[in-house]
């Protein structure tokens, strides 16, 4: 599926970028570790930040239930599709 298949998720980033008054590019770059002439990698420190973020995010909205896991997971496969694994943090 492209992500513009199903507008419900793209609005969903929109919402969860908002939120963080970060950019799709910006949120990504907040779970990478940049050192000066080694290679990049994931920040475990901020990839755990970005995960509390992702479960406040998913809390909110006023959603329940199945609406309520979609709103996290549609953010963490963001993340994982650009190369950071996430995982859930919430049960349903």
């Amino acid at each position: 599926m492209e992500p513009n298949d199903d507008k419900s998720r793209l609005e969903l980033l929109r919402e969860f970028c908002v939120t963080l008054e970060l950019d799709p590019d910006e949120v990504v770059a907040a779970c990478l570790l940049k050192k000066e002439g080694k290679e990049t990698k994931i920040s475990i420190k901020g990839r755990r930040s970005m995960a509390e973020r992702i479960t406040d995010f998913q809390a909110g909205g006023g959603a329940a239930g199945r609406e309520r896991a979609t709103r996290g997971n549609t953010i963490r496969s963001f993340l994982i599709h650009n190369g950071i694994l996430l995982q859930s943090g919430i049960q349903i």
